[in-house]
């Protein structure tokens, strides 16, 4: 019966692992949308997003 435990706790891990992705894949999807740009991977910010306050 340990077989059959550690199967189930690999399945489980699995499912949770398809979930994550799935929520990650939604979160890259928004931000593409949105018209985030990436290179090499990373999120390139766009250069309004941040203002910096003027100085007086």
């Amino acid at each position: 019966m340990a077989g059959t435990a550690a199967s189930e706790d690999g399945e489980l891990e699995a499912v949770k692992s398809a979930g994550v992705e799935w929520v990650l894949r939604e979160a890259l999807l928004a931000l593409v949308r949105a018209g985030a740009t990436f290179e090499a991977g990373k999120l390139v910010e766009r250069p309004d997003e941040h203002p910096q306050p003027e100085a007086a």
